[in-house]
């Protein structure tokens, strides 16, 4: 068990969560100057911190990394991961996140594939959280790191 510890210390991770909203957003994007995250869509995250995001944008440091929308396959099977019956409402989730993370001010990307992670970059930590890959909302473990 020292010798995990050491290697956990060694590596920089400071939290494991057990549930991906334990995690103190407000608190971490409080003392946020610069953001990049590689998400699917974020729709829930990206209103709850609205507030926070506006505040980094301002400093003109938000970068968001999206499954790109205009690839079939890419929607097609974000949905098959979902559990979602139609892919279309996959699709309509990404061009809705693009349009408000650029409403927002942010830059935004698109990625031609599917992550199966969430990441979140700050200047000094940075979070991964796994998708549950289920329709309905559960908890997802997630760590951070410095």
């Amino acid at each position: 068990m020292a010798k995990t510890s050491n290697n956990i210390s060694e590596a920089g991770i400071e939290s494991f969560y057990d549930d991906f909203l334990r995690i103190d957003w407000n608190g971490i994007l409080g003392r946020t100057n610069t953001l990049k995250i590689a998400v699917s869509y974020a729709n829930t995250w990206r209103e709850s911190n609205r507030g926070r995001l506006s505040e980094i944008v301002q400093k003109n440091a938000l970068t968001v990394f999206l499954p790109n929308y205009h690839s079939k396959e890419v929607w097609e099977e974000l949905a098959f991961r979902f559990g979602k019956t139609t892919s279309e409402t996959i699709k309509d989730r990404l061009v809705n996140s693009s349009a408000e993370f650029k409403g927002l001010g942010a830059t935004v990307y698109l990625y031609n594939g599917c992550f199966q992670t969430t990441y979140y970059l700050t200047d000094h930590e940075a979070i991964m959280a796994p998708f549950n890959h289920k329709q309905e909302k559960a908890g997802v473990p997630a760590i951070r790191a410095s």
